[in-house]
């Protein structure tokens, strides 16, 4: 609707394509928070790419530590937690007042930090002096530290034990990753939050986890949690697995020789329903199948081919969307489709940390650290994507009820079945409870459309029977 500054506008003659590829450089003008069209004219005519480009609500940064490592996000209490390595606390930092409240002392070096599903428990593994540091959030008891130093089943070449990733579980456990300082091995181990014991007591589930990873031969072993903390993803690269805490039960599957096997030692997140996972840039089901590769055209430098990219990626609670952070700011893709949805720039760089990046239970704001402290971005609205149904299957005659989980849903929003419109009532953003229409049986292609026009299409996304 304004008019940009053009810098720059030239035919991009040695790039091999088998069609012209011209580009042109702009500086952005001032605009209203959400999507904007891009027109572009030239003598040849006008073109538009509607909603090509989106203002952020907003954007803010805040001075901090430069030695931040990971963050995670409290909704309870509207806080993040940042594991600061260069000292031995958390820092605390408050949405509501915008600032940083005072640190909590842990031990040396922190690095990694879990939050568990109740949000009153914060694990820190502390690399520096081989620890766990177990901080009660409501106060009511004192921070408690777990040596780690003599655990069982590392060589004695290991030299320090070095916990580095963790992720906490429905029964009030903590699965954290070990790895030695002078040797690239490691393993998992399983401690008991409430007892403060080291091991998996009778839990069959835990016991398998440990035994496909214990002691690994690698250096990349990578453990991330659901929010409901009822799915533990763990992977060292070239396998994965999944402890399912409820039904105690361990499945696993190696990476072989596909494309996954690219990404050892690999990074990975867990939806907060533990309904997807990721591994780099694969996406994976719960049954542990391979389903989709965060991958765009060439061009884009996306995904497989993201030279910017950095570790700590995020999945949408629904498990629609997948975060990646950047060297300035972060990607957003779309888990089914594998799609660039948004690149968000920002003006500080990111740091390069363990896990520099958070989202909160909407995925419409996005936390990054930044070599500056912390930088926190408003969004203002997501893509429109669908994650999944619950149940994804139900009867040809209709009448079930259907919970469609995604992002970017708007009030008033209409639900197809096939091509049958659905019963629809809008929750959130992110929920919208459906009745399920009568359909021809069989696949179901499921389509959400926003009262803007805007729809997005899961191909198989219910199952009539």
């Amino acid at each position: 609707g304004q008019a940009a500054t053009v810098t720059r506008a030239f035919a991009a003659a040695r790039i091999s394509f088998p069609y012209p590829l011209d580009q042109v450089m702009f500086t952005t003008p001032p605009g209203s928070p959400g999507a904007a069209d891009i027109v572009v004219t030239t003598p040849a005519g006008t073109a538009t790419v509607a909603g090509g480009f989106d203002y952020l609500k907003s954007a803010q940064n805040f001075a901090g530590s430069s030695t931040l490592a990971e963050m995670v996000y409290d909704p309870a209490r509207q806080r993040l937690y940042a594991a600061d390595v260069g000292s031995t606390a958390v820092d605390v930092f408050d949405l509501a007042k915008q600032q940083f409240l005072t640190p909590i002392p842990v031990g040396k070096a922190p690095g990694a930090l879990a939050i568990t599903p109740d949000f009153n428990t914060l694990v820190v593994s502390n690399g520096g002096d081989s620890s766990v540091s177990i901080v009660d959030l409501t106060g009511a008891n004192a921070t408690k530290t777990v040596s780690l130093a003599s655990v069982a089943n590392l060589p004695t070449q290991c030299g320090q034990a070095v916990p580095y990733a963790v992720a906490a579980t429905s029964s009030h456990k903590a699965v954290i990753a070990l790895g030695c300082s002078q040797l690239e091995t490691g393993e998992y181990i399983v401690l008991d939050l409430a007892t403060l014991a080291i091991g998996c007591g009778s839990s069959k589930g835990c016991a398998a986890m440990l035994a496909a990873f214990s002691p690994d031969r690698t250096a990349g072993l990578m453990v991330s949690g659901s929010t409901d903390g009822n799915s533990i993803f763990v992977s060292n690269g070239s396998v994965y697995g999944l402890w399912n805490v409820p039904t105690d039960t361990f499945s696993s599957q190696a990476t072989g020789g596909s494309e996954l096997g690219t990404f050892w030692p690999s990074y990975t997140a867990a939806a907060a329903d533990g309904t997807a996972f990721t591994l780099g840039f694969a996406a994976i089901e719960p049954t542990m199948d391979f389903y989709s590769m965060m991958q765009d055209v060439d061009y884009l430098q996306s995904g497989l081919n993201d030279t910017q990219s950095l570790p700590g990626e995020k999945l949408h609670p629904s498990g629609a969307l997948l975060y990646y952070p950047e060297n300035n700011g972060f990607s957003v893709y779309d888990v089914h489709s594998g799609h660039l949805r948004r690149r968000v720039a920002l003006t500080q760089a990111t740091s390069v940390a363990f896990d520099a990046l958070a989202i909160d239970e909407t995925g419409s704001k996005v936390f990054l650290l930044t070599t500056a402290g912390l930088a926190e971005v408003d969004m203002a609205d997501v893509p429109l994507s669908i994650g999944h149904l619950q149940p994804a299957q139900g009867p040809a005659s209709g009448g079930a009820s259907v919970v469609v989980r995604g992002s970017g849903f708007v009030s008033g929003a209409q639900v197809l079945f096939n091509k049958t419109p659905a019963n629809v009532a809008f929750v959130d953003g992110s929920t919208l409870k459906v009745t399920a229409p009568a359909v021809a049986a069989g696949a179901v292609r499921v389509t959400v459309i926003n009262p803007d026009g805007s729809q997005y299409s899961l191909d198989n996304g219910f199952t009539a029977q």
